[in-house]
């Protein structure tokens, strides 16, 4: 299922040349190296010319080049991919998580986004999508689909920005295709026990840290993002561990003195005595969309493909997001022109729409009187009663109130990110 992977790229002359020793093979002077995910075993090929080497977390980067120059590094991330970069797989694939409310609430996105997954036996880990015959959906641990994304081995995945953060070998290592989706919010904060009546913020947590003989032992499932938090803090004297499962219980059972993990409501914290302190929330987080650069790049008909389909899902979810705070209203109104109707329409404050009304001419039954307008606006679902409410005071009736399933605006400024940070400017 893995697929073979063959990674060329150009990089920087500046990258070390030197021998390097891994659990994988030995990279020396001008060879490539093309590495099998599937056998674990690297083989190695002589090269000329001015090639370059990279080693990053475990696997190799192999590179060739006969012009360094046209290509750029940044960080350990290459934006611009060799089409040699090849694999067994046509597929395009997702990632979603397995588990939880979170997996419910991302299948029920896909779908009200037009996108319904198909599981064919409840004990498999992966799934169809109806009408998408080039598309297969991965079910997988959150922290796997970072690990997936960031290989290449799926190009697409739905989990929380506190996961990308902690799991993510560099910040560039994944794409950030969507920074908010709606569900599975939280925060990452810090819970202290509630005998600490001295300790309100983090700064008298430093302090009260700075004044005990032992370091503070601090209970977390992020290491990563936990060491970060409490370095800019100014915490120095504590220790971190890492536990999985219910961290509330650790400081009961006497084995921490405080937990950092992912707080909803705080009600958990406070049933085990615990409290939150002003200052102490580590990140905000809520479900995103990410995209693999490694296979988004590409410069092939695969790239494309996963490129095409890709834009399709985020305009899919920007514009479904967007309608759900929407509705749509169709009435009649009176007035003498569609110029009149209009300018009725726009002296009331919630009835302007999107890029203004539609209006349009009714044309009345034989015997009766011309003059009425059917007009149409898209508004806010908090500000519906106030719309109609504007719109009988002009003089509209037969109003009527309809769902919106998809608001397209005229481009995703989101997809001109995504592309202007691949570097590939003008595709689509």
């Amino acid at each position: 299922m893995i697929a073979n992977l063959t990674l060329l790229f150009v990089v920087h002359s500046s990258l070390q040349r030197d021998s390097k020793e891994t659990k994988l093979g030995i990279s020396r002077g001008n060879h490539l190296c093309s590495f099998s995910r599937t056998r674990r075993q690297g083989r190695y090929n002589k090269v000329s010319g001015n090639n370059r080497f990279h080693y990053r977390k475990g696997s190799f980067i192999c590179v060739q080049s006969s012009d360094p120059a046209k290509l750029h590094l940044q960080g350990n991330s290459l934006y611009e991919l060799n089409e040699s970069f090849t694999f067994s797989r046509s597929k395009i694939r997702i990632a979603i998580p397995s588990k939880g409310d979170i997996g419910e609430d991302t299948k029920s996105l896909l779908k009200e986004s037009g996108l319904e997954i198909l599981l064919h036996n409840p004990r498999q880990y992966w799934a169809t999508v109806r009408d998408f015959p080039e598309v297969e959906v991965w079910l997988q641990r959150p922290t796997d689909i970072v690990r997936r994304v960031q290989e290449g081995q799926v190009d697409i995945g739905f989990v929380g920005y506190d996961i990308v953060t902690e799991y993510q070998d560099s910040p560039d290592s994944t794409l950030l295709i969507h920074e908010g989706l709606g569900y599975g919010g939280c925060k990452l904060g810090v819970g202290i026990p509630m005998s600490w009546v001295h300790v309100t913020d983090m700064n008298e947590l430093a302090r009260f840290s700075e004044e005990r003989n032992s370091p503070l032992l601090i209970t977390t499932k992020y290491p990563k993002t936990v060491k970060k938090f409490l370095q800019e803090k100014g915490m120095k004297n504590y220790r971190l561990l890492h536990m999985d499962g219910a961290l509330e219980a650790a400081t009961q059972m006497g084995c921490s003195d405080l937990i950092i993990d992912l707080i909803s409501s705080g009600t958990t914290l406070r049933e085990n005595l615990l409290k939150e302190i002003t200052e102490g929330t580590v990140l905000e987080s809520d479900m995103i969309m990410i995209g693999s650069p490694l296979t988004m790049a590409l410069n092939n008909t695969f790239g494309h493909k996963v490129r095409s389909f890709t834009r399709e899902l985020l305009e899919r979810i920007e514009s479904h997001l967007a309608a759900k705070d929407h509705f749509s209203i169709i009435a009649n109104i009176k007035g003498s022109s569609p110029g009149d109707v209009a300018r009725k329409i726009g002296s009331q404050v919630d009835l302007k729409g999107m890029d203004g009304p539609t209006v349009s001419p009714v044309i009345p039954p034989r015997g009766f009187d011309s003059g009425m307008y059917a007009i149409g606006v898209v508004v806010k679902k908090n500000r519906l009663y106030k719309a109609i409410e504007q719109l009988r005071g002009i003089g509209g009736s037969g109003v009527c109130v309809l769902p919106v399933s998809y608001v397209f605006e005229k481009k995703s400024a989101r997809w001109e990110r995504i592309i202007k940070t691949l570097g590939l400017d003008g595709d689509s």
